[in-house]
């Protein structure tokens, strides 16, 4: 009798270290909806290695630095100014460290990214990029070895631009961005960062981005010509993805040789929790995300004057600043992301920063 209870409590251990150690299945559940925030950590300095592939690993990312902090907002395509450029997108997430829109069509079986607004590098101005087939992120439901392509998503842009090289002349530049990707879920296990433990699964992903460049010359009158500016990209992104996150809790970034040249993980991903998106050199402004009232916190004492502009860098709101202010409110504006600059009595630039207004 007591070897059969020692067999059953043998019996139990194991079964019992298999689950806790069981692969997760990520589901459509486990990703970013509309009014979702996830804010995540860059560590500048890391050496860290992606790990290995394969099953019951651990990731272990505890020694990763929070240099900077970058912020997602999740909204409705809707609320943006470039809803009808993106029909089919039924998300779309502004990211404050480069100022960039990602336009998302999210279903339950896949997460496809439509097209891209991103400050053009020859103008400053945004530039549409929609993508044609749309680029897959991720498809659902994941488990071990999973994988899908992307072969040869393809956004054209073609904007007016003036301008002379050596003897020729230009009016015109056109540009040409391929994506490429090979993914796959090759491993599942343990992700550990400096907020938590979380049981995870490892997506790699190779992506191949080719980006050509053309000019419309007038002279001589050559039309579109090849200009060479291009360049071609390849980087290996390792996602490790849990349940419940709304975002990959870490993100390890390497070049085709295997060197790390990005690692970030996840601060936190929440439901328009308030936090502050202010630079801090001046004042903070918080709640952050809003519905429009927003306070306001004095660093310096140095501000006196606050606007605030939309995407596109026109003055909406000229707010005054002394010892007294304490709040604003811009319930008038519609809901969506807007910019803002401290000035000090000289008219100096002082502090910039991000707002989020939601209704």
């Amino acid at each position: 009798m007591k070897k059969q209870i020692h067999n059953y409590l043998l019996a139990f251990l194991f079964f019992g270290v298999q689950f806790a150690q069981a692969q997760i299945t990520v589901t459509r559940n486990d990703f970013a909806n509309v009014n979702d925030i996830a804010v995540d950590a860059y560590d500048t300095l890391t050496g860290i290695s992606p790990g290995s592939g394969g099953a019951s690993q651990t990731w272990d990312f505890s020694a990763l630095a929070n240099h900077y902090a970058d912020t997602n907002y999740f909204m409705a395509p809707s609320v943006t100014p470039y809803a009808s450029t993106f029909a089919s997108a039924n998300i779309a997430a502004y990211n404050s460290l480069d100022s960039t829109y990602a336009f998302i069509d999210a279903n339950t079986n896949t997460l496809n990214i439509v097209g891209y607004v991103a400050p053009n590098p020859f103008t400053g101005s945004p530039l549409a990029l929609s993508f044609s087939p749309p680029v897959t992120q991720v498809t659902f439901p994941s488990t071990m070895s999973t994988a899908f392509n992307v072969n040869n998503a393809t956004a054209v842009s073609t904007f007016y631009y003036s301008g002379t090289y050596l003897t020729f002349t230009f009016d015109s530049v056109r540009t040409t961005t391929i994506v490429n990707r090979t993914s796959s879920v090759d491993g599942w296990g343990t992700t550990i960062t400096p907020v938590g433990t979380f049981s995870s699964l490892r997506q790699k992903m190779t992506e191949i981005t080719d980006i050509a460049i053309e000019a419309y010359l007038t002279t001589p009158a050559l039309g579109w010509t090849p200009v060479p500016l291009g360049q071609t990209d390849t980087t290996v992104h390792y996602y490790y993805i849990a349940n419940g996150q709304n975002w990959p809790v870490a993100e390890i970034q390497t070049n085709y040789s295997g060197a790390t040249t990005s690692a970030q993980y996840l601060l936190n991903a929440t439901n328009s929790v308030p936090e502050i998106n202010a630079s801090g050199k001046d004042i903070i402004i918080y709640p952050n995300p809003s519905t429009g009232e927003f306070n306001v916190s004095s660093l310096s004492n140095k501000a006196v004057v606050l606007k605030i502009f939309d995407i596109d860098g026109k003055e909406l709101e000229r707010i005054a600043i002394d010892n007294s202010l304490r709040s604003f409110s811009v319930k008038s504006l519609a809901a969506g992301i807007y910019l803002f600059r401290v000035f000090d009595k000289t008219g100096s630039v002082i502090d910039t920063g991000k707002i989020a207004v939601q209704k």
